[in-house]
């Protein structure tokens, strides 16, 4: 942890912090998926409902309520690609540096002209 998360979780301000992971992520998803079907059935847009009958119009407050678990569902979705981008990008990193620090230079696999064996074991294998 860096930056500011390091700095509230050192202070022990935590609830200006929040650890989600990827696992509670998916259970997030897919509980904002059954909320987001729940408005659709219970606030239904005016093309979705077969028949003559027009549907009772929401108030206001429902209105913004339904446009409201709109924007975090969306919100929720472009996180969970966010973090799966910044997951990647970090392990591509970090896995660069593990091996440029422990793999030897070019010049350690070239072969020699020598015919004879080594005298002594490689810094890399020993």
């Amino acid at each position: 942890l860096t930056g500011r998360a390091g700095r509230y979780l050192a202070a022990w301000a935590l609830p200006q912090f929040l650890l989600l992971t990827q696992g509670d992520l998916q259970v997030l998803k897919a509980e904002v998926e059954q909320l987001m079907l729940q408005v659709s059935g219970t606030f239904p847009e005016p093309g979705d409902i077969p028949g003559d009958i027009p549907p009772e119009s929401p108030s206001p407050w429902e209105l913004q309520l339904c446009r409201q678990i709109h924007d975090v569902a969306n919100s929720i979705q472009l996180f969970s690609g966010d973090v799966l981008w910044m997951f990647s990008t970090s392990c591509k990193r970090l896995s660069a540096e593990i091996f440029d620090q422990t793999m030897p230079l070019g010049r350690h696999w070239r072969l020699g002209p020598r015919a004879e064996l080594p005298s002594s074991p490689s810094a890399y294998a020993a």
